[in-house]
């Protein structure tokens, strides 16, 4: 869920009575393993390995992440990340809340309340606009002000039925042939390099857009498994769309049925968008393809030669997608 704070002031008026049996303070780097255990115990996540911890030093802005301190053990953690949003006809800076929990220890005793306060008050001290997160419990949050924002599409598709509209299909395929892939080996700094100005070109003019810092390209780019391809359409020297994807293998009666998940994909331009959905439709070997977090606005069913075959379903969207 992504929201928008409507009105902090009534973070005050939502307040219990209750008092704070905690510490709320900013981490410093010593404190992250602490901070990351306590929040995968109420995510019911793995704990953290050392390459996720790593990865959370050099991304995390340690003095926008807080821990609840009761006694020696971290009961609340929040982190806040700074960028701009796209919004109609601005572009606004805006403070990204995540990891937001409260140990099952100390529910219902204001912290809660707390951290929401501290973090409006602290956003409104830096000039911030908006307040975004991605609630994992839509109904926690409406009484603080905020409220849903965007929405998302995701479709999957199989491969076979990937056919462009007979007027596009040449073209779609002259479009591909400028595609490139990217060396799997590239440097993560490398990649951002090259796709970067793409992502940015659509800030004021896509609404939801978000102007990544580098601590957010740096989780986009992290690879550890090494499955993620990145993929280029170039215009001459002109880098004019991307995509991200992961293929993940499986086996059918009749051969390969692999599936492609497509993480990102965002163009500036209408050969550009093109010349990558064809690439992907055409991928080798594979056979369900499936996209999370795109624009309700995807072009790509006006442009198949049945659009039926395409799944669609809108869900609740993301500042982190762009189209």
């Amino acid at each position: 869920m992504i929201a928008l704070t409507r009105d902090p002031g009534q973070v005050r008026a939502a307040a219990r009575p209750a008092a704070v049996p905690a510490d709320l303070r900013p981490i410093s780097a010593d404190d992250l393993p602490a901070f990351a255990r306590a929040m995968a115990v109420v995510f019911a996540g793995p704990a953290p390995t050392p390459e996720r911890l790593e990865q959370m030093a050099t991304t995390t802005e340690l003095d926008r992440t807080f821990a609840g301190i009761d006694g020696e053990l971290v009961v609340m953690t929040s982190a806040t990340t700074t960028f701009r949003l796209s919004v109609p006809g601005a572009v606004l800076p805006a403070g990204g809340l995540w990891g937001v929990t409260v140990s099952p220890t100390h529910r219902r005793t204001g912290m809660l309340t707390a951290l929401i306060r501290h973090h409006l008050d602290d956003g409104a001290r830096r000039g911030e606009a908006l307040s975004c997160l991605w609630a994992s419990e839509a109904g926690i949050y409406g009484r603080f002000g905020y409220g849903l924002a965007t929405h998302s599409l995701r479709w999957e598709l199989h491969r076979s039925h990937g056919s462009f509209l007979p007027e596009l299909g040449e073209r779609g395929r002259m479009a591909a042939s400028r595609v490139q892939l990217l060396d799997p080996a590239t440097a993560p700094d490398e990649i951002v390099s090259v796709v970067r100005p793409v992502h940015d070109a659509l800030l004021g003019v896509v609404p939801g857009v978000v102007e990544r810092p580098n601590t957010m390209w740096a989780g986009r780019t992290r690879n550890p498994s090494g499955d993620t391809r990145w993929a280029v359409f170039r215009n001459g020297p002109e880098v004019e769309a991307y995509a991200a994807y992961r293929v993940t293998g499986a086996w059918g009666d009749f051969g390969p049925e692999n599936t492609m998940l497509i993480t990102e994909l965002v163009s500036t331009t209408t050969d550009g968008y093109l010349g990558i959905s064809r690439f992907l439709l055409d991928h080798d070997l594979v056979g369900p393809i499936m996209a999370a977090l795109r624009p309700t606005d995807e072009p790509l069913p006006l442009i198949l030669a049945d659009q039926r075959r395409l799944t669609r379903t809108i869900t609740e969207g993301n500042v982190g997608s762009a189209g």
